[in-house]
């Protein structure tokens, strides 16, 4: 019997150290100043029209913003959570045309777990209008593009049609400002992301001679970036941040754009500080992604360690009253 009761004790004794073996798997939030999904919405510009490797059908191989974001990112999440970025941007699209692909629920799907989603939309409601009225009002065109640099453009003609391009260019102005307001609506809907907006740059800062168009360009841009800026809060709810590409491009534009070319976006020079820029807005968040670690199971070594003790504890009593009968 006794070496029974010591057999029982031994294998006591060998459960209890084995307690420390004991782990389970657990899921916990870590926090990264880095958007693990990032998706950017818009028109060319975060598309990367006009780079080198851009196609209509595919917005990945080019070296645009969004995809310096991207392989930084990668790089940099690449040990703990991986890096996802989607550009559903598309080419040519107006507010209206975006606001009508976040109703349709074309994006759901990439805005749905999204971290981060990065707007950039506006110019084409108004470009179509502006190169409108300097081909066919003002007779100018690429072949002419020095004659807007030098300054030799007819006042005259420009001033007669400067009228109706400004009527023209409030009405979609206006419509843009309730526009806008939709599309945010429509993204916050579809994400419990965080939601960054891009303001809107003058590129024809540059044919600096033509002070009265830069100026007028410049008012009317800048109703696009009054009404980014008038609906980032309401009241002391955020409703997205801020990537004021605008005042980070302001005489600079003739470098970081085409424009001497007589296209408006940005070129490789540009996309690297839009994407420096965004960068260092987007850091200013913080971010949650789930992760798995093996803990101690705390519960099963209290259980098994009380368990043994109860044994060991019996064990012995018994192991005493066999002493005692021995010795009668």
């Amino acid at each position: 019997m006794l070496k029974k009761i010591i057999a029982l004790l031994t294998v006591c004794a060998a459960a209890i150290s084995c307690t420390a073996c004991m782990k389970k798997t657990v899921e916990t939030m870590l926090e990264t100043k880095i958007p693990p999904k990032l998706v950017f919405l818009g028109d060319s510009i975060p598309a990367g029209f006009g780079l080198e490797g851009y196609t209509d059908d595919d917005n990945y191989h080019c070296r645009s913003y969004s995809v310096i974001l991207r392989d930084k990112y990668e790089d940099e999440l690449k040990n703990s959570c991986g890096h996802e970025m989607v550009n559903a941007a598309v080419t040519g699209d107006t507010s209206t045309q975006l606001l009508d692909h976040l109703k349709a629920g074309e994006f759901d799907e990439y805005l749905a777990g999204s971290d981060a989603v990065v707007i950039s939309i506006g110019g084409n409601d108004i470009l179509e209008i502006f190169l409108d009225f300097m081909s066919e009002d003002l007779g100018l065109s690429e072949k002419g593009k020095e004659d807007w640099k030098n300054g030799d453009v007819n006042f005259f003609t420009a001033l007669d049609s400067l009228g109706k391009f400004e009527e023209k260019l409030d009405t979609a102005l206006d419509k843009y400002e309730t526009t806008f307001k939709e599309i945010i609506s429509q993204v916050q809907k579809k994400t419990s992301g965080e939601i960054f907006v891009q303001t809107l740059y003058n590129p024809f800062e540059y044919y600096d001679k033509i002070d009265f168009f830069v100026k007028f360009a410049d008012e009317k841009i800048g109703r696009i970036n009054s009404t980014v800026w008038d609906n980032a809060a309401n009241g002391d709810k955020e409703n997205y941040t801020v990537i004021d590409v605008a005042s980070d491009f302001k005489g600079k534009c003739g470098e970081l754009t085409t424009i001497k070319s007589f296209d408006i976006h940005p070129n490789a020079e540009g996309h690297e500080e839009i994407a420096r820029l965004a960068d260092e807005v987007l850091k200013t968040k913080s971010y949650r992604y789930p992760s798995t670690e093996e803990v101690t199971d705390v519960k099963a070594i209290v259980i098994l360690t009380a368990s043994a003790v109860i044994v060991i504890t019996v064990s012995a009593i018994v192991a005493v009253k066999i002493k005692k009968r021995a010795h009668k």
